[in-house]
């Protein structure tokens, strides 16, 4: 018999456990390479944000799952008008 998934379970015990990017980001691949990746896709968002002239002031953000909250300072840092 398979044990069934239960995400808000996995996602609590996971960040319980570990409460950096490695505990949110690819498991097991190490914090170097989590902090990598997560540097990246803010970049990415950043020349989105650019590419389509939307100032970051201009934002109201709403996080879902905010994890250990990387997004949240994220966006915090761009000062987005908002953030839920």
């Amino acid at each position: 018999m398979t044990k069934s998934y239960d995400p808000a379970t996995y996602w609590s015990s996971r960040i319980a456990n570990n409460q950096s990017l490695d505990g949110v980001g690819h498991h097991g691949l190490g914090n170097v390479f989590n902090r990598w990746m997560y540097r990246a896709r803010f970049r990415a968002v950043e020349g989105i944000l650019r590419e389509e002239g939307v100032g970051p002031e201009d934002l109201s953000v709403l996080d879902l799952g905010v994890g250990i909250g990387a997004w949240i300072h994220f966006w915090k840092n761009l000062k987005a008008r908002s953030i839920t």
